[in-house]
């Protein structure tokens, strides 16, 4: 089924089939259970989680894959096992923030977004606190991508080299 749909970006029609349900909710927002990924135009870093129960909430995310190897851990099918999603190839989502002038990107590392996409299920995980930030500063390339939205390329092989020295630098400390 096909519905319209009024959001902070203007109207459009979105298919059911295409909602992703979060049976527990999105941390902090426990009533919010259906959102649809609405993605930007290819090549763009930030697509946003759009609430499909209420019009006004979207959660900019990026994909998981542009912080770093390794991130997250436990790795992502583990994560989605210990929530209940049976899945051998997860997405991870990570909600992210521009903040300043210029914008300066941060990402919330420790409550990332595990998606079974076939299924069409999520759940939104919390890690170790000592090993991640709810503001982890993004490595500038990934950032100027995901703040601006409006790049032609996403993020490449030297943005994910530095983030991942930023993940190592934060498990140092």
């Amino acid at each position: 089924m096909i519905r319209s749909f009024k959001t902070r970006f203007g109207a459009m029609d979105i298919d059911d089939s295409k909602a992703i349900h979060f049976p527990t909710g999105m941390i902090g927002f426990p009533q919010e259970t259906l959102f649809v990924l609405l993605e930007g135009k290819p090549g763009r870093a930030v697509s946003y989680l759009q609430s499909l129960r209420t019009p006004g909430l979207a959660f900019p995310v990026i994909d998981g894959g542009t912080i770093g190897d390794g991130y997250p851990q436990p790795n992502p099918t583990e994560l989605a096992s210990g929530v209940g999603i049976d899945t051998m190839e997860p997405a991870v989502l990570v909600v992210v923030a521009a903040n300043g002038s210029p914008p300066t990107l941060f990402a919330n590392l420790l409550a990332p977004i595990i998606v079974d996409a076939g299924e069409r299920r999520a759940a939104q995980v919390v890690l170790d606190p000592v090993r991640y930030s709810a503001s982890f500063r993004i490595a500038p390339p990934v950032a100027r991508a995901a703040a601006n939205n409006d790049v032609t390329a996403a993020p490449d092989a030297a943005a994910r080299e530095a983030n991942n020295a930023n993940l190592a630098d934060s498990d140092a400390a």
